[in-house]
C-alpha cells in the first residue's frame, strides 16, 4: 500500500542529458544556474511524481532555492564515485548554484570499469551479500572493503568539492560531523514505515519523501544562508 496515493499515470520527463526532470528543464545545457540533486534511485523518485520526491519538495520548501531551477541527476543504483563522473560530465556547462549529494553509498556500491564490455559498470553488495567479504578471494572484498570504501568516499568526495569551487557551486554532502548537522542527517529515513511505499513496492513512498523534504529543506536553509 502506498499511503496518500491514487492510481494515476505518472509521468517521467527525461532530458536531453539522460535525466528525470519536472516538464521544465527538457535540456539541462540551455541555460546556466540552479540546484543539482545528485544521488541515486530514492533522488530520482522511482515509483512516485516528481512533484512528490523529496528533493523536489525540499527545493520549493527552502527560501534559497525555491526560486532557481531544479535539476534532479538522480539514478538508480549509483554512488559517489558516479556521481563525481556525472558532475564532472555536465557542471562546467550548467554552472550550478548548489548541489546537493545525496547519501554516498560508498560501503556498498562501486563503480569500475569492464575491459570485457568496454565500458563502466556498478558493482553492489546487499546486507546479506556482505557475507561474502568474510571470503578474502571473492573480489568484492577489493571494492568493499572498509579501508576501500572509506578511500572511495574521501577521494571522490574531494574531487566533488573541488569541482564546485571550480564552478562557483556551494556543495551539501553527508560528512562526518559530530554537531548540528549530523544530528539533523540522523532523521533521514530510508522508509519511514512498513506501509511506505512507492508504486514499485521497492522504494519509499510519499510519507518518507515528505519527511526527508523536512529535513533536507532545514539543512539547505542553514548551510546556504550562511
Amino acid at each position: 500500500v502506498m499511503t496518500g496515493y491514487s492510481y494515476k499515470p505518472i509521468k517521467y520527463y527525461i532530458s536531453k542529458q539522460g535525466f528525470r526532470h519536472d516538464g521544465n528543464s527538457p535540456d539541462y545545457y540551455s541555460e546556466q544556474g540552479g540546484a543539482i540533486y545528485i544521488g541515486d534511485s530514492h533522488t530520482m523518485a522511482v515509483g512516485i511524481p516528481i512533484d512528490k520526491s523529496w528533493t523536489y519538495l525540499a527545493h520549493h520548501k527552502c527560501s534559497v532555492t525555491q526560486n532557481l531551477r531544479y535539476l534532479n541527476m538522480g539514478m538508480p543504483g549509483y554512488g559517489i564515485d558516479a556521481y563525481y563522473r556525472l558532475l564532472k560530465r555536465h557542471m562546467k556547462f550548467i554552472k550550478p548554484n548548489y548541489v546537493i549529494m545525496s547519501f554516498p553509498w560508498q560501503t556498498t556500491r562501486a563503480e569500475v570499469w569492464s575491459s570485457k564490455y568496454d565500458r563502466w559498470h556498478n558493482e553492489t553488495i546487499n546486507k546479506m551479500g556482505r557475507a561474502r567479504l568474510e571470503d578474502e578471494t571473492s573480489r568484492v572484498v577489493e571494492y568493499f572493503h572498509t579501508a576501500a570504501a572509506y578511500m572511495r568516499w574521501y577521494r571522490n568526495l574531494d574531487a566533488i568539492k573541488w569541482l564546485c569551487h571550480e564552478n562557483g557551486a556551494q556543495l551539501y554532502a553527508v560528512e562526518e560531523d559530530n554537531g548540528y548537522m549530523f544530528e539533523l542527517t540522523n532523521k533521514y529515513e530510508v522508509q519511514l514505515h512498513g506501509d511506505c511505499w512507492a508504486r514499485d513496492t521497492v522504494h519509499a513512498g510519499f510519507d518518507t519523501h515528505e519527511h526527508n523534504s523536512e529535513i533536507m529543506a532545514e539543512i539547505m536553509e542553514f548551510i546556504f544562508e550562511e
